[in-house]
């Protein structure tokens, strides 16, 4: 069975409270291997 810990979604900062440094990174990182996922995804269409 698929659990929720297989999609990759990013940290989002509640209003008024900036993301740190650390959860900022962690974003790039998790978006840099999305884009690569969805981009093959993309190929696969076209």
């Amino acid at each position: 069975m698929y659990g929720l810990d297989r999609f990759i979604t990013g940290r989002r900062a509640p209003r008024g409270h900036p993301l740190t440094a650390a959860q900022k990174e962690a974003n790039q990182l998790d978006s840099r291997e999305r884009a690569a996922n969805e981009h093959g995804f993309a190929d696969l269409k076209n």
